[in-house]
């Protein structure tokens, strides 16, 4: 795999960072704030999927988001993410990738906004060489567009990117872009997925994977 496959690139709540339930529970209090007293963490996570924050709020509050419910959100998600740490091993993980000459990428749902607080706040940003953000694309996962973009601009095909995720969107994306896919276990709230992909209980299993040798750390 490592002869051919020189991008990696990562989806980051649930894969690098311990987020999901912090996001979701934001848009929650956000929703809520705004006008909708009824919306329930079940609505939020039905609807997760749609699209980066400006739409799902606009679904949920039923009218165009104006730059005021978009800071109501961030006020909120700022706050939550304070303190915030990447999981076990992934620091590890991007070293080891990037000493290794591979080139690496960060394709998520997130907004460039949350992105700009998330990545510093953790000690992310350092390792991405380039970085595509849900606002940035007109179709969300699993539609192959915001790795199509990605790959464009790390200068590598899709075939010889590998994406990492632990959503059955991330790994159904890989799939519509021709690139290869692995699910990141390591999320408590990582779901049991059908089907024939690769996997990886632990960073370290990433390396393992990519390289066909154990990692360092």
């Amino acid at each position: 795999m490592a002869e051919n496959h020189r991008a990696i690139i990562f989806d980051l709540d649930g894969t690098l960072i311990d987020t999901l339930e912090i996001v979701l529970n934001t848009y929650v209090a956000t929703i809520r704030l705004l006008g909708r007293a009824d919306v329930t963490l079940d609505d939020v996570v039905a609807n997760f999927h749609i699209g980066p924050t400006p739409v799902l709020l606009e679904h949920f509050l039923g009218r165009p988001v104006s730059a005021r419910d978009l800071d109501a959100y961030f006020v909120e998600y700022e706050a939550a993410i304070t303190g915030l740490l990447p999981f076990p091993g992934v620091v590890d993980m991007l070293e080891e990738l990037h000493r290794g000459g591979y080139r690496l990428g960060l394709f998520t749902s997130a907004t460039r906004r949350a992105v700009n607080v998330a990545l510093p706040m953790t000690g992310l940003d350092q390792y991405f060489d380039e970085t595509v953000t849900g606002d940035e694309v007109t179709h969300p996962k699993p539609d192959a567009e915001g790795l199509e973009l990605i790959c464009r601009r790390l200068g590598v095909r899709t075939q010889d990117a590998i994406y990492v995720g632990d959503a059955e969107v991330d790994i159904a994306c890989a799939r519509n872009a021709g690139a290869i896919g692995i699910q990141a276990l390591w999320s408590s709230t990582a779901p049991a997925l059908d089907g024939n992909y690769l996997t990886a209980k632990q960073p370290g299993d990433v390396i393992a994977l990519i390289t066909g040798k154990k990692p360092t750390f």
